[in-house]
């Protein structure tokens, strides 16, 4: 029989009492808006509406007692907040960290060659 190859998919995400706290799509949707400057920009980009994009991040605002977006001075654009900044800083350093944990853990238990999912980042080039 051919050893099987897995491919290792983590999605974690944070929950409150108040829904959904912080997760990748909220981390991706913050990079869209860097790369952009916009929200609508983003989320049409993301395949969603402006309005579903502003619901992601009012909830996660709300949740948080703190703004992730702040528009920027003289200007229709975001920026990220410096907690926004912060957030997606530290949850893509955890997400690497939980992925790299999973990977080994799995190449112990399970009978199969296991790799990660290599998902391409906002902004990386082919």
């Amino acid at each position: 029989m051919d050893k099987i190859k897995a491919v290792l998919r983590i999605q974690p995400w944070f929950e409150s009492d108040k829904g959904v706290l912080f997760g990748m799509g909220r981390v991706l949707l913050l990079q869209k808006v860097i790369e952009l400057g916009s929200l609508n920009k983003a989320a049409k980009e993301m395949g969603m509406s402006y309005r579903a994009a502003w619901g992601k991040i009012k909830a996660s605002e709300d949740a948080l007692g703190a703004p992730l977006l702040i528009r920027e001075e003289g200007k229709r654009s975001f920026k990220l907040s410096p907690l926004g900044e912060e957030l997606v800083n530290k949850f893509i350093a955890w997400q690497k960290r939980v992925e790299e944990f999973a990977l080994k853990t799995s190449q112990d238990e399970f009978p199969w060659d296991v790799e990660l999912f290599e998902k391409k980042e906002i902004g990386q080039e082919d």
